[in-house]
């Protein structure tokens, strides 16, 4: 990167009051959004685009396509939309979901489920499901590496699976993992746990980790910003980053963000800029640069608390939901430090 980017104006470029709280928010690469509300509705790109009730517990949402959405639901499973079409996938107890290239991969209970999407095809075309036994009970996040090959956290350890293949890879004992983050070169996983550790595994040596320690509640919110330079991870009121060294591992001390005086309830990474947007359970969202981590660049303060907040693929748009059903985006507009 030339200079530490900041931001130099936040601007809201839509704005939405839905039916009940944002649940989950999805980007498409092309651009896309998906806005998911508890009640089970989805908007679809802008608020007159709202569907009527899709599930009835919804947990995560990913674009399958362009033109259709999927919604993981603890009731019904993997729900899919878009194009006319309606269809439901059984998954008990249904958690993260993710597409990457042609798969479509989900989590719930110890399994992980995933199918080659017909891309741009008829969803009739959709192949046979590979379901696998993670052995990790109740898993909680899933993390994409390479190829085939996807990492999962439950509340009895790590496994990496291979959806090619069909079996898993490596299972690594980690009591109370809650949740996960691949750094995006796929060298290193990045597991929070319930007692307040964050555990970094080497990918191909998992045995070979590292424990970082010293957090004050368990680590639900995890991200690698800036191609991987920083581990970004929150617990309580708490956002720490960790800067990488030379060799790949996070450095030995952390940096503290103070910026927030309730809990953190949304982390949103910037997988390609140090920016890093934070939401709290008052409502407060704060936005910094990694690179003067010393004070938020910016805070805003919405009227309930910051159930989701994500970044566009390309880094340009950040889109943030509310427990009392605002959804709004903002365009990031980003500048040089004096």
């Amino acid at each position: 990167m030339n200079g530490p980017p900041i931001i130099t104006e936040l601007r809201r470029t839509m704005s939405a009051r839905l039916s009940d709280a944002v649940w989950a928010i999805g980007w498409s690469p092309s651009g896309r959004l998906a806005v998911v509300t508890a009640d089970g509705r989805v908007m679809v790109d802008r608020p007159e685009q709202v569907t009527r009730p899709m599930c009835g517990a919804p947990v995560a949402v990913a674009w399958a396509d362009d033109g259709r959405v999927a919604v993981s639901d603890r009731q019904l499973g993997l729900v899919m939309a878009g194009g006319g079409d309606h269809r439901c996938h059984d998954l008990p107890r249904a958690r993260d979901i993710a597409a990457v290239g042609d798969r479509m991969i989900a989590i719930g209970g110890s399994t992980v489920w995933s199918f080659r999407r017909a891309v741009g095809g008829p969803p009739d075309r959709e192949g046979a499901p590979v379901v696998v036994d993670a052995r990790c009970a109740e898993l909680h996040g899933l993390a994409t590496l390479t190829g085939s090959l996807v990492a999962v956290a439950g509340t009895t350890g790590v496994a990496v699976v291979d959806l090619a293949l069909g079996v898993v890879d490596t299972r690594v004992e980690i009591d109370g993992a809650i949740s996960i983050a691949a750094h995006p070169a796929a060298d290193f996983l990045a597991v929070g746990d319930l007692g307040g550790s964050i555990h970094v595994l080497e990918v191909g040596d998992e045995a070979a980790g590292r424990e970082l320690t010293g957090y004050p509640d368990h680590v639900r919110l995890l991200g690698w910003a800036a191609g991987g330079s920083w581990l970004v991870a929150t617990a309580d009121d708490e956002l720490t980053c960790w800067p990488a060294v030379a060799s790949g591992w996070p450095a030995e001390e952390p940096i503290c963000c103070l910026g927030h005086e309730q809990p953190i309830t949304a982390l949103a990474v910037g997988a390609h800029h140090d920016l890093v947007a934070s939401g709290d359970a008052a409502g407060r969202l704060a936005l910094w640069s990694l690179r003067v981590p010393d004070a938020p660049l910016h805070t805003i303060d919405l009227d309930g608390e910051v159930t989701a907040a994500v970044w566009s693929t390309d880094g340009m748009r950040l889109a943030v939901g509310t427990v009392t059903g605002n959804a709004a985006v903002f365009d990031v507009e980003r500048g040089q430090l004096a």
